[in-house]
């Protein structure tokens, strides 16, 4: 669930901000993918997780970290619900709604993707050395990544338009816009 939130919808994220021009579409469709990846592997994660609790016989959604999980996966099911028209299109008597649709699509997402960040904190249970599951410089470690990943996506600072291009242009040999 992690590497869902943190690396492919947070990507996604950056993709989508930095969508301008006559790459747009081509950014888009990589957010999308982004966060259908992200998704996947968000689902995948929760499988595992309630799969555990089953064999295990553990409650579930008790703790801070599962309640805050399961808002979080909701507040993420909204905001894809809110791509899909964008991705889609809307029908022709709805079209004055877009830039509504679009605005709230990107807000429901930001608060998912920040909901999904402070899931990841409550998770790593404590900062006190003390508690049983602390596993040292690790569990700093983690907080420390989940707050950089905030400040990247937050800030709209991770790799600029021009790199990402470069970055892209440089995986596939060729410039972004003649990639499928």
């Amino acid at each position: 669930m992690s590497i869902g939130y943190m690396a492919l919808l947070g990507e996604g994220i950056l993709l989508a901000t930095g969508a301008k021009g006559k790459d747009r579409d081509f950014y888009l469709w990589l957010h999308s993918v982004c966060q259908v990846a992200g998704a996947v592997a968000i689902f995948c994660g929760l499988l595992a997780i309630l799969q555990n609790k089953f064999q295990l016989g553990k409650p579930h959604f008790v703790t801070l970290h599962a309640r805050l999980g399961l808002g979080t996966l909701i507040i993420t099911a909204l905001a894809a619900t809110g791509g899909l028209p964008d991705f889609y299109g809307l029908p022709p008597s709805w079209r004055k709604f877009q830039t509504l649709v679009n605005r709230t699509h990107r807000r429901i997402g930001r608060v998912a993707f920040g909901a999904g960040l402070l899931t990841m904190v409550t998770g790593l249970q404590t900062f006190k050395p003390a508690h049983p599951l602390h596993k040292g410089l690790l569990t700093y470690a983690c907080a420390a990544g989940v707050a950089g990943a905030a400040i990247v996506v937050f800030s709209k600072s991770g790799l600029s338009r021009y790199n990402r291009k470069r970055l892209l242009g440089s995986l596939w040999g060729k410039s972004p816009r003649t990639v499928p």
